[in-house]
């Protein structure tokens, strides 16, 4: 389930991304103790259903910005959805730097604290061709938000660090 995109249009904000209708009906179903899009819910990765609902956006703190910078992979792993996503998204393979710096510019702008900012996905962060430049720029939006990098370890560590 799409929630939402970051993009380039000029009315673009984090705050409209999560007062739009698809957070609107998600934010009033968990209220209700209720899956807001049934079997797709439990089907999520990110579903906790033995956890209280609670709602950071409320308080405008986000726990975890979850990143996808690359769509790209080297591997083929047969229970991958990585050829759908693909098919199905519209844009880039690799998330353009100024569309990630737009969305920091925004939640700083806008007053969000973020806990933790996760580079992870369907694809392999580290074969973004900037990834360097999406590091740099969150330290310079949230410079005490610690960065994870989910990766599948194939890459050339060796001729890169």
């Amino acid at each position: 389930m799409n929630l939402g995109w970051a993009d380039r249009t000029p009315e673009w904000s984090a705050t409209r991304l999560f007062t739009n209708p698809r957070y609107t009906h998600m934010k009033a179903a968990f209220e209700r103790d209720e899956l807001p899009w049934g079997d797709v819910c439990t089907r999520c990765v990110f579903l906790r259903p033995n956890e209280p609902f609670y709602n950071g956006l409320a308080k405008k703190r986000l726990e975890k910005v979850h990143v996808e910078p690359s769509l790209a992979c080297a591997l083929r792993c047969p229970g991958c959805t990585r050829i759908y996503q693909i098919k199905e998204r519209k844009g880039p393979v690799f998330l353009p730097l100024d569309v990630y710096r737009r969305m920091l510019t925004s939640l700083r702008d806008e007053g969000y604290a973020v806990d933790l900012l996760y580079f992870c996905g369907q694809g392999e962060p580290l074969s973004h061709p900037h990834l360097e430049d999406l590091i740099a720029s969150s330290r310079e939006f949230f410079p005490k938000t610690p960065l994870a990098i989910n990766t599948n370890g194939n890459y050339r560590f060796a001729d890169v660090f």
